[in-house]
């Protein structure tokens, strides 16, 4: 199926050719990785229960608020790189089968497994700050076409306007793949603990 090989070329974790792992200064600190860890742990024991007994809580099987926040789960599971890739398969397998509409979310993933081993990301979602403050993005595969791969890969701001956004002051990357998720989250007067919405949540009181 051509539209199939698309996919699994567009959102492959081999790297491109000559595109050799570096040591990224950029990368995660072990000190990092181990307070993300503290912070997420629960979280991911959680989405690991869930997807061995029902696979990827898409937004066809689940709803879209839970894929979203199990995307954002797997997202900073930095710690756990062989989690991040078991998920990164079980959504292109969603994607693929039209469980997962949001396909936004493989590109995030994919740029976020590239850059923790040290290769150059495709569609230019990862950042880094520079000495002036400002944010620019890791390294690319191919900077001049990443707009057009942006958009193959379901992500509607090119490069200029993402980069615009987040220095700005908007830091949630991925925003507009929520659909209104993280305003929920944001305006929660709970803890920030991210839920798993029910498939046919209650109506509001």
């Amino acid at each position: 199926m051509d539209d199939e090989l698309e996919l699994e070329t567009l959102f492959s974790l081999a790297p491109k050719t000559g595109d050799h792992p570096t040591v990224s200064a950029n990368a995660p600190s072990a000190s990092a990785l181990e307070f993300l860890e503290q912070i997420h742990r629960r979280n991911s024991e959680a989405l690991k229960t869930i997807i061995h007994s029902n696979g990827w809580p898409s937004a066809m099987t689940v709803s879209k608020d839970a894929e979203a926040a199990a995307f954002m789960i797997v997202q900073h599971a930095d710690y756990d790189p062989v989690f991040q890739r078991a998920c990164h398969v079980l959504l292109l397998e969603s994607v693929l089968c039209g469980d997962t509409q949001e396909i936004g979310f493989l590109a995030f993933l994919t740029d976020r497994i590239l850059c923790n081993e040290g290769l150059h990301q495709r569609f230019g979602t990862q950042i880094r700050e520079v000495t002036n403050g400002c944010f620019v993005p890791k390294p690319m595969e191919d900077p001049e076409e990443v707009d057009e791969i942006r958009l193959r890969a379901g992500l509607k701001e090119t490069l200029s306007d993402y980069l615009q956004r987040i220095n700005d002051g908007d830091l949630l990357l991925y925003r507009p793949l929520l659909n209104g998720y993280a305003e929920q989250l944001e305006h929660a007067k709970e803890n920030k603990v991210i839920p798993f919405p029910s498939k046919n949540p209650a109506p509001p009181a």
